[in-house]
């Protein structure tokens, strides 16, 4: 019925597989999947530091919880970092290897933080690997950080330009893979 559509989207959109990387970023959420996935891709060497970043939603009052993964990442924690970098230590990923973004409130900040604390860490960041819930921070990063390269690894197709996309389009178009 809707084969238009697919047809239609194969042609115009495009994913990424993954490639080494100078830091993979991980922006603030309440799922395993995104940071496990990172972990992999750190296992196998795709790039040398990690970066989650977030302390939780602007409209939150703290932290809630776990909201999906099949594997339970029990524990109290008082950011999505926290949480993430649990996901990430448990799943094989060394301390060091660790960068630490625990302000960000809304997927602007977790871009403009990222890249504040990449700076400060003396890091260049040239390509950088996405594990995110939402296509919306690959639309961000490319505004803060102009003329680099950042491949989302997604499930689903993302526009070949993400700069097409307004704020609010870019919304929900991204789930880890």
């Amino acid at each position: 019925m809707r084969n238009w559509i697919r047809d239609l989207t194969d042609f115009i959109f495009i994913s990424d597989e993954p490639a080494p990387a100078d830091v993979i970023f991980i922006p603030g959420n309440a799922h395993a999947e995104p940071s496990e996935r990172a972990a992999a891709l750190y296992r196998e060497g795709l790039a040398p530091f990690l970066l989650p970043s977030g302390r939780y939603a602007a409209a939150a009052a703290g932290f809630a919880g776990q909201a999906s993964g099949a594997r339970r990442y029990d524990g109290l924690y008082e950011s999505e970092w926290a949480f993430m970098r649990a996901v990430l230590l448990q799943n094989g990923v060394p301390d060091e290897a660790i960068l630490r973004e625990d302000r960000a409130r809304f997927t602007y900040q977790n871009a403009i933080a990222s890249r504040a604390c990449t700076q400060e860490a003396g890091l260049t960041i040239r390509r950088a690997l996405l594990c995110c819930p939402r296509q919306t921070l690959l639309y961000v990063l490319q505004r803060a950080v102009p003329g680099s390269r950042h491949p989302c690894l997604s499930r689903r197709r993302l526009p070949a330009d993400p700069g097409q996309l307004d704020e609010q389009q870019a919304g929900n178009r991204c789930r880890t893979g």
